[in-house]
C-alpha cells in the first residue's frame, strides 16, 4: 500500500522504528520499489530520540498482527498523536476509533490507505484525534491507575 500511498501524490514519509527477522526483507522491498526516498528505516531507537521522532510525526501506524499492552501506541497518544492500528486484542483495547484514532482490519488494507489520507488530508481532524488521545492517556492509562487495576483484578 506504501506504493498507492506514494501514488496519491501527498507530501509524507514513512519511518520505521526497531529491528526484526523481517529487516533484510523490508530492505529489498524498498529497494526493489523505489522508495528510499519515502521510507526512512531507523533501526532501534533509544527513548529520547523515539520521542523526537514522536513529537515530529502526523500519527503513529500500528499495524501489529497481536498485541499484549501496546506500549508504542499508548506512548504516541501521549504525545498527542492520533494512532492507526490494527484491529487486534490489545489495540482495540486503548485506540478509541474514530475517537483517538482508527482502527483497520488487517485483511482489508485498503482502509489502512483510507485512515493514513484523512489524516493527511485533515490536519484539525489530526489534532483533535491527538488531543482526544493525550486526554484519554492522561486519565485512564497513569501507573496509578494501572497498578489499581491489577489489583482489582487479583483481589476479585
Amino acid at each position: 500500500k506504501i506504493k498507492k500511498l506514494k501514488a496519491t501524490g501527498l507530501n509524507f514519509q514513512l519511518h520505521l522504528v526497531g529491528d526484526g527477522p523481517l529487516k533484510n526483507k523490508i530492505f529489498e522491498f524498498i529497494d526493489e520499489n523505489f522508495l528510499q526516498d519515502v521510507v526512512i528505516c531507523h533501526g532501534w531507537l533509544e527513548k529520547k530520540s523515539l520521542l523526537q521522532l514522536l513529537k515530529s510525526s502526523d500519527c503513529l501506524v500500528n499495524p501489529s498482527t497481536g498485541e499484549g499492552m501496546p506500549n508504542v501506541v499508548l506512548e504516541a497518544m501521549a504525545c498527542g498523536l492520533p494512532v492507526i492500528a490494527s484491529n487486534v486484542t490489545g489495540n482495540d483495547a486503548v485506540v478509541k476509533h474514530e475517537i483517538t484514532g482508527y482502527l483497520f482490519n488487517l485483511n482489508q488494507p485498503e482502509q489502512l490507505l483510507q485512515y493514513i489520507v484523512a489524516l493527511l488530508n485533515d490536519k484539525k481532524l489530526s489534532e483533535k484525534m491527538g488531543i482526544e488521545g493525550r486526554n484519554w492517556v492522561k486519565n485512564d492509562f497513569t501507573w496509578q491507575i494501572t497498578a489499581e487495576k491489577y489489583l482489582y483484578l487479583l483481589e476479585n
